[in-house]
């Protein structure tokens, strides 16, 4: 396809590789750091005029339309915007997992909150209207020091109404189409509440009134004393005072004002470590105490892996220290040295042998890498290549071998999963094993904007946001054949994937209601248990570990037995 760029003589040539991905009204692709949005309709194109408006905006945190595209015929078909490369969605950092796993600490979310205000009053400056702020038309970066708007030509101008709101954000005292900064503000808490805290402020359990909407229109916060909150939240002590006082005043007081502008020193609490017991349906035994944040834990319970925020272990033998974030682990196919993906300064994560504590010579430049099961994934433009680490005694070499073919910028990469977006249409490929990868289309997830996703020896967990802006959790079982079943848990908080499937075949997840969910991993199987018990939450990770079930909670790891393993 040709485009070129209004008023001079330049000729875009976007191909499928440079696709980035659609939805109904139109296709992103991206060159370079120009990205290229492209209606299906070329009568559905923004106006000129609201182009013109919208570049008041002068925060190039704001990623506005630029350079107007025209087809062969002279019409309007699109506009030019800046690419943001290696970023998150704001939604991915509300997990506490996701939080805890890349070092973003409380001062990082209150920098962030902090220019996401400062933007927030510059788009006002420019007389605009942002409207629907919710958290899919944001991107963090990489290093989690800023935060971009996207999706500005869906923004209220002097001429050109708003057109589209997720009622996640909506303010219910503001009619449809009488909208004003304060509403916008109104917005902005519902947004900024959930990074400082992880969940929705209308979020949580009520006795009487059910769903968040419904605790919206009624004002019936987390601040009300009869709302019940998720361990998987981080607690209102962690948001400073200033903003703690404004969200009380506008969630639970129904006030509509601006949110504060001076702040006192944000107060990190310290963490509280408690010492899990059993009860009468789990049994719980300590198998080590650590340095730090205990962030993953692999391998099996007589040789464990566990990487901490500040080293990485073998059971109680430290093997190495990182200033760096450690990504994944993987091991060699023989003699299974350990190898650490470790993030760096030059954003391209480096493999290191964890024995001898040198770098493998490993010149793959690239920044999507993943482990699982005690492999290594990555993606270089248009394949995924698994990482095949070779070990004559502890010397271990890298090579690759290629896995799938996928489009470098429609795919993301997860444990044991690449899932990527083509033309609407959503495809996984499975790497269930070495040198084997299943590719599909799964529709069931057509629509949905992945938020986190992972494959566990026949099990695949995605969380998706909907397009109306609610979060639903799938579950869907493999048979050998790679046929599927699919499960649906809608209306779920985004607390992250939280899962192992046993060699028992007994697939173990901590689910978004604090409960230990069992089932079978088995395609069809109609087993299912639930346990609620007041050692388990969500604060918990699940470990690695295939032959038992292996938590971690603060800087402990612990084994957990049920009284009955099956389902």
């Amino acid at each position: 396809m040709k485009v070129y760029v209004k008023g001079t003589r330049q000729e875009v040539d976007l191909s499928q590789k440079d696709y980035v991905a659609g939805g109904g009204e139109g296709e992103v692709y991206v060159k370079g750091s120009v990205a290229y949005k492209i209606y299906k309709d070329a009568a559905k194109m923004i106006p000129l005029g609201k182009v013109n408006e919208l570049s008041a905006i002068a925060d190039p945190a704001v990623i506005r339309p630029e350079n107007v595209l025209v087809d062969s015929r002279g019409r309007a078909v699109g506009y030019t915007m800046r690419f943001i490369k290696q970023a998150w969605t704001l939604c991915q950092l509300f997990p506490r997992v996701f939080r805890e796993r890349n070092k973003v600490t409380e001062h990082m979310v209150f920098e962030l909150v902090r220019k996401l205000q400062e933007s927030v009053e510059h788009v006002h400056q420019a007389q605009v209207l942002i409207v629907d702020m919710n958290e899919m038309n944001f991107l963090v970066s990489k290093k989690f020091d800023e935060i971009y708007f996207i999706d500005a030509d869906s923004y209220q101008t002097k001429h050109f109404p708003a057109t589209a709101l997720m009622p996640s954000v909506r303010d219910w005292k503001t009619k449809l189409g009488d909208f004003t900064e304060n509403s916008d503000w109104f917005s902005f808490g519902i947004v900024s509440f959930q990074m400082f805290v992880g969940i929705h402020p209308y979020k949580g359990k009520h006795p009487k009134i059910h769903g968040f909407e419904d605790r919206m229109k009624a004002g019936v916060s987390v601040f009300n004393k009869d709302v019940s909150v998720p361990a998987v939240a981080y607690p209102l002590s962690t948001i400073p005072k200033e903003y703690k006082n404004w969200y009380e005043s506008v969630f639970e007081k129904g006030e509509r004002c601006p949110p504060p502008s001076k702040f006192g020193v944000v107060v990190v609490a310290p963490p509280v470590i408690k010492v899990l017991v059993g009860s009468a349906a789990l049994d719980i035994e300590e198998l080590g105490d650590y340095d730090g944040q205990v962030i993953r834990v692999c391998g099996d319970s007589k040789n464990m892996i566990v990487v901490t925020d500040k080293s990485v272990w073998l059971n109680k033998r430290r093997l190495a220290s990182f200033t760096h974030q450690v990504l994944g682990i993987g091991f060699s196919e023989k003699g299974h040295v350990p190898i650490a993906i470790v993030d760096s300064d030059t954003d391209i994560p480096e493999l290191r042998n964890l024995v001898t504590g040198y770098p493998l010579n490993w010149q793959m430049a690239t920044t999507k890498v993943e482990s699982y099961d005690g492999r290594v994934y990555c993606i270089l433009l248009d394949k995924v290549y698994e990482v095949v680490l070779t070990s004559a005694g502890n010397y271990v070499i890298a090579s690759t071998r290629e896995s799938a073919h996928v489009l470098e910028h429609a795919t993301n990469l997860y444990p044991g999963v690449a899932i990527q977006r083509l033309l609407g249409a959503t495809y996984v490929s499975i790497f269930s094993e070495a040198q084997t990868t299943h590719q599909m289309p799964i529709k069931r997830l057509d629509g949905y904007k992945i938020i986190d996703a992972k494959f566990d020896h026949g099990v695949l967990m995605v969380i998706g946001a909907s397009p109306s802006g609610t979060y639903d959790r799938f579950v869907f079982r493999f048979d050998e054949n790679y046929s599927y079943d699919a499960r649906m848990i809608s209306g779920v908080t985004p607390a992250g994937l939280n899962f192992v499937t046993l060699d028992s075949g007994v697939c173990v997840c901590i689910n978004e209601d604090d409960q230990l969910e069992l089932f079978s991993a088995r395609k069809d199987s109609t087993q299912m248990k639930l346990i609620k018990d007041a050692a388990i939450s969500g604060e918990m990770t699940i470990g690695e570990c295939r032959d038992c079930v292996v938590v971690a909670h603060k800087n402990k790891v612990y084994k957990v037995s049920m009284r009955s393993t099956k389902p």
